[in-house]
């Protein structure tokens, strides 16, 4: 109980910004003194003589599974916050009916994608990034008897190919700021959707003055993809430019605060820390320490995460 008052406080204190000058490399030395025993409240700050935790020098891909450290924040086939009712939210104004088809480009694990054909009895193409997780994914809906309803493959997005006019609608969470050519990526999307064709997608997206905070620096040192962010004025322009009108922009930075930190508190609670093996707490620390440097780029309103909803509108020629 201790641990999890103690983590959650942690979590609850970077999310709110109240430790938004705090570099995430103490808050990590404390998870790691108090997992192996050591006192908490001498712990905030190592002795001179006491090195920081350092990282595995093989990656951690290869010694443990990350993404069931993923499943354990985020809920099961789930790779991002939010959980089951956040994704349902993104797609509720398509309207969802049998008869559509429907283009997930984050797939992930396909928790999303299985949830929304299971939901409304749809057919969902997921696309992933990443070869490994599109596989796995894809063996996860073998598993729930769902491999022709939600199949999960691979894919670049750099490299985007669609049949044009073959979807009613595509999603997407936390994509589009690790893409570098967005005006192609959109363009091409345009093209791959029926006429009045919905696209809805969530992501970071720069602040204005943001591009100088040090905490996005630091973000961006740890994040998983290269960022290339966009402000809401170029992804507005940008979706005008490849042919969508944009009927929906919301900044949903404060919802996406509350998902992190419970997620994290659902973890702290439902998992013995100290049962750990080393190798499984060394990934859990580096998912944390991620994730806080998010939320200090986040506190610092360098960076911000919206939704965006808009509707294919006229042709667009790809770039």
């Amino acid at each position: 109980m201790a641990a999890f008052l103690w983590m959650t406080e942690e979590m609850m204190a970077v999310a709110q910004g109240s430790q938004s000058e705090r570099a995430a490399s103490p808050w990590r030395r404390r998870l790691h003194a108090w997992w192996e025993g050591a006192d908490l409240a001498e712990s905030a700050e190592p002795p001179a003589d006491v090195a920081e935790p350092t990282r595995p020098a093989v990656p951690l891909s290869q010694q443990v599974d990350r993404l069931a450290i993923s499943q354990m924040l985020w809920g099961p086939g789930f790779l991002e916050p939010g959980g089951p009712d956040h994704v349902l939210n993104i797609v509720k104004p398509f309207g969802c009916n049998p008869a559509m088809s429907m283009l997930d480009l984050s797939g992930g694990l396909g928790g999303p994608a299985r949830l929304i054909s299971s939901t409304f009895d749809i057919y969902i193409t997921a696309r992933e990034r990443i070869a490994a997780i599109a596989e796995r994914g894809l063996a996860m809906s073998v598993d729930a008897g769902m491999a022709k309803k939600a199949p999960v493959t691979a894919y670049d997005p750099e490299a985007l190919e669609l049949r044009a006019g073959a979807f009613d609608c595509a999603f997407a969470q936390q994509l589009l700021f690790g893409v570098e050519n967005k005006d192609k990526f959109l363009a091409t999307l345009k093209n791959g959707l029926k006429a009045r064709g919905n696209f809805a997608f969530t992501d970071y997206v720069l602040l204005d003055g943001g591009e100088k905070d040090l905490t996005l620096k630091a973000w961006k040192t740890v994040e998983r993809v290269v960022p290339h962010l966009w402000t809401r004025a170029q992804y507005e322009a940008g979706m005008k430019t490849a042919g969508f009108d944009v009927r929906i922009v919301e900044d949903i930075s404060d919802q996406y605060r509350g998902q992190i930190v419970q997620g994290w508190g659902n973890l702290i609670r439902n998992v013995n820390l100290r049962k750990l093996p080393k190798p499984e707490m060394l990934a859990l620390m580096d998912e944390a320490e991620l994730w806080i440097y998010r939320l200090n780029a986040l506190n610092a309103k360098a960076l911000g995460v919206m939704r965006f909803y808009a509707l294919s509108t006229k042709s667009a020629a790809l770039h």
